[in-house]
């Protein structure tokens, strides 16, 4: 059985802990898709040491994470500072 997914909670301020929980659930989604590694990298144009840095939660290009969150269908829904409940700051 799948673990679920993790949702990311705050504090946001952690930039190193919101790459990781990103990363493993990049993973997750591969894995339940049923794609390797090496096969995202050949469906991104990436290369596969990206897709593990990505992984792994270490830095890498936006432009990369969209282009693999692309490939498995997966879109982040960012919500307006009105949807938050914060009109003003």
């Amino acid at each position: 059985m799948l673990p679920e997914l993790r949702k990311l909670k705050p504090p946001y301020n952690d930039v190193k802990a919101r790459q990781a929980e990103i990363g493993y659930q990049v993973k997750f989604m591969r894995r339940n898709v049923g794609v390797s590694a090496t096969k995202l990298s050949e469906l991104t144009g990436l290369s596969t040491k990206t897709i593990w840095k990505l992984e792994r939660g270490e830095p890498v290009k936006l432009e990369s994470l969209l282009k693999v969150l692309d490939v498995l269908q997966y879109e982040i829904e960012f919500l307006s500072m009105r949807e938050k409940g914060l009109e003003s700051w």
